[in-house]
């Protein structure tokens, strides 16, 4: 009987830093995508402004790639 227990209470404790090694995992997760949401809504909006500057300007404006092939 003793032994029944030593092993039922192996497994709940098994179990329970299971549970919080995945709870741990989760919360990470959760903060990497929030990073990635964040550093998306920081480049949309860039671009954006870079947008907003070249739509003003009246001067022929090009961009080039490193080897200056014309990508705009």
């Amino acid at each position: 009987m003793i032994l029944h227990i030593n092993k039922r209470k192996e497994s709940e404790d098994k179990l329970k830093e299971a549970y919080s090694e995945l709870s741990d995992a989760n919360i990470q997760l959760e903060n990497e995508i929030d990073e990635r949401k964040k550093a998306e809504e920081e480049i949309i909006q860039s671009q954006k402004e870079w947008e907003g500057t070249f739509d003003i300007m009246t001067d022929a404006i090009t961009i080039h790639d490193k080897d200056f092939n014309i990508i705009k």
